[in-house]
């Protein structure tokens, strides 16, 4: 990753098969055999391999045009050699000269549609570092090796190990698969630059562009994604391609230009980065290869070879997202939030000591349905139409999916047996219980703003900032269609949420209605 001058001094997919194979129709289930074997090619001794020998002192800190710098990138031509690749560089060899002894590495997974082949999924991941380190490029001690075991080692590694899992999938990816290695990028995304100014495939052929940079350090088994909102639907595939795995996902706004994502992201080019972060060693000699987690870029990688596989299949990519330029990470719109819930009946109460004899009233705000009603401080509510209520939980839960006008059983002072009250509630019944906003970047997504205590929702677990994608088994276009199918549905009911990147299946108690 290119340094920033202001930053100075700061298997499962296999297990899952085994399982449900039996399910699964016959070639459905050839198709995640192979998948789950080339997916399992990506290893974390290879990964310790590649990353080894890259931040190895042999090759001097990989500095773009040095000794070093050429030795890595004749090491990663040996690499792909080893695998049925086409070469796409220059003059039909797997090199992109630049000037200053500068040189992209490119190579090719031909689609296997006749169509879609035309159409090009780009993942690259510099490789050069900064080399012995001058005061521009590092943060100290200038004149030794700077490794670059994480900067970027272990991108570089993560991506042959993807390479090599893409080349043993049958069949191919519907779309080609182009395999880049820039050169160049610590010195100003130099490599990058010079293959959008000389292409060697015309840039309208590239539909996503997908980088890894510094994926070494996992930390809080968490890996940052950029560039999501660059293209209608990312976030979905990303988190739907990470099924199988245990990572977390956080998903940022943040686009700067520090990498080579942005050389292409310039050039509306909708773009992925995959990362997980900056420390103390970052351009220090002390990035070196003993402190990488070759499990984390194991798993990383794993989750880049299914991205790729979503997205070179996928029947259509959606086009560049215009609007991502002006977004940045703290313009999240705020949604309007619903009525509180005992908003609808206007009372407080007391603790839920005595849980066992209902829910006491100690106090009813002026000109609320409660009021109206004629309840008064000291009554304890006991049923809420047919339902018992022993403390205030069950009260307020009762209260948010009511209908409009309902019957209370109260117990008054010096009286012994209850009485019935109606209560004509404010507001409606909220057979979900959570407001939302919508994003065009996330079609057929509702985005979680608030969720009412006690609610079905609350009861299922859901909480702020949850992606609901699904209702029974099924997508929904917006809102309206949501609402309109969660009316229809009464008792436990199917969602699928997305949070962190994961998916995960819920089940919403809805009333009856």
């Amino acid at each position: 990753m290119k340094l920033n001058p202001a930053r100075i001094g700061a298997g499962h997919l296999l297990g899952l098969l085994l399982v449900g194979s039996a399910a699964l129709p016959a070639a459905e289930h050839e198709k995640q055999s192979n998948l789950a074997a080339a997916m399992a090619t990506i290893t974390t001794p290879e990964v310790k391999r590649h990353v080894d020998v890259l931040a190895s002192d042999a090759f001097e800190g990989r500095d773009a045009g040095s000794r070093g710098g050429r030795a890595a990138s004749t090491y990663l031509v040996e690499q792909l050699r080893r695998y049925p690749l086409k070469p796409a560089g220059q003059d039909e060899g797997y090199y992109q000269p630049l000037s200053n002894g500068f040189r992209n590495v490119l190579a090719m997974i031909e689609g296997s549609d006749s169509k879609l082949k035309d159409e090009v999924v780009m993942v690259c991941a510099h490789y050069d570092h900064v080399g012995y380190g001058t005061s521009r490029t590092s943060y100290g001690p200038i004149g030794l090796v700077h490794h670059g075991a994480d900067d970027n080692a272990s991108g570089t590694a993560g991506l042959l190990e993807v390479t090599e899992a893409l080349t043993r999938l049958e069949p191919r990816p519907r779309r080609s698969i182009l395999i880049a290695f820039f050169d160049g990028e610590e010195q100003g995304l130099l490599g990058s630059e010079h293959f959008v100014q000389h292409p060697t495939v015309p840039l309208d052929r590239i539909k996503l562009m997908i980088n890894l940079d510094m994926i070494g350090r996992l930390t809080d088994n968490t890996v940052t994604v950029f560039g999501t909102r660059t293209s209608p639907g990312l976030r979905r595939l990303v988190s739907e391609s990470n099924q199988e795995s245990d990572l977390n996902l956080k998903f940022t706004r943040e686009l700067k230009q520090n990498s080579d994502h942005h050389t292409f992201f310039a050039r509306n080019i909708p773009i992925l980065m995959l990362h997980t972060g900056l420390h103390g060693d970052y351009h220090r000699p002390s990035d070196t290869a003993e402190k990488i987690d070759s499990a984390g870029v194991r798993k990383i990688s794993q989750l880049l070879f299914r991205i790729i596989e979503q997205l070179g299949n996928a029947p259509q990519l959606a086009s560049f997202r215009p609007a991502s330029r002006r977004e940045a990470v703290f313009d999240e719109p705020n949604s309007p939030q619903p009525t509180l819930p005992l908003g609808r009946l206007g009372v407080d109460w007391k603790s839920d000591a005595d849980s066992a004899t209902g829910v006491e009233i100690s106090n009813v705000q002026a000109d609320s349905a409660a009021s109206r009603a004629g309840l008064k401080a000291g009554d304890r509510i006991v049923k809420c139409g047919e339902q018992v209520i022993g403390n205030g939980g069950q009260l307020r839960a009762a209260i948010v999916v009511a209908p409009s006008m309902i019957e209370l059983s109260i117990v008054r002072k010096d009286e012994k047996e209850p009485s019935t009250v109606k209560v004509e509630l404010a507001g409606k019944p909220q057979r979900v219980g959570v407001s939302w906003w919508e994003d065009n970047a996330e079609p057929g997504t509702l985005i979680v703003a608030h969720v009412m205590a006690d609610s079905p929702a609350d009861q299922a677990g859901i909480r702020n900032g949850d992606r609901i994608v699904e209702i029974a088994g099924a997508g929904f276009k917006d809102g309206e269609e949501f609402r309109k199918r969660a009316a229809e549905m009464t008792g436990l009911t199917d969602v699928t949420v997305e949070r962190q990147g994961r998916m995960r299946a819920m089940q919403i108690p809805l009333p009856a209605r």
